[in-house]
């Protein structure tokens, strides 16, 4: 495993379903499990990633996984969702990188009413659900004693966990 791994990619958060070259920045992948067969198959400095113009064994995956997790605590803003938002449109560009990407996001609902909730969830929703393959969760705690904590999940799950907890 391995934390806040460079992409071999550039990408522009405005945008986030292409890769783009300079000057787009390059990102970060919060947490990723390396594969063992790209970690023989090259130098320390390939494996590191620290140079974008590194040369690599493409036939080989580097990654078996891919994992992105967001916390928020303050719920929904315009950034923040345009934030999630991006966070999906990298994980959909590292398909060549990994098999299994994931977008685990945990949000604490602070607000009594739900404006901004109506406001910028069917965005973020919309995003999770074209993105059919990337794997995203997204779990909020209301701070309304009222409502019960929510749970909505898009993408290839495991038909397990579907079955046993419903899907979306």
């Amino acid at each position: 495993m391995h934390r806040e791994y460079p992409t071999f990619f550039r990408f522009d958060d405005r945008n986030p379903e292409e890769r783009l070259g300079p000057p787009a920045r390059r990102g970060h992948y919060d947490t990723v499990i390396l594969n063992p067969d790209f970690v023989m198959a090259h130098p320390a400095e390939t494996v590191l990633n620290r140079s974008i113009k590194t040369v690599r064994d493409r036939s080989i995956t580097p990654f078996q996984a891919v994992i992105e997790f967001k916390l928020h605590t303050r719920g929904w803003s315009e950034g923040r969702s345009r934030g999630a938002i991006a966070e999906l449109g990298k994980l959909h560009l590292s398909t060549d990188e990994a098999p299994l990407r994931y977008l685990v996001l945990l949000m604490r609902y602070p607000e009594p009413h739900v404006y901004r909730w109506d406001t910028y969830w069917p965005r973020v929703r919309d995003a999770a659900a074209a993105g059919e393959d990337v794997a995203s969760v997204f779990a909020v705690h209301w701070i309304d004693p009222n409502r019960e904590p929510e749970v909505h999940w898009f993408g290839p799950w495991l038909s397990e966990t579907r079955e046993r907890y419903g899907k979306g």
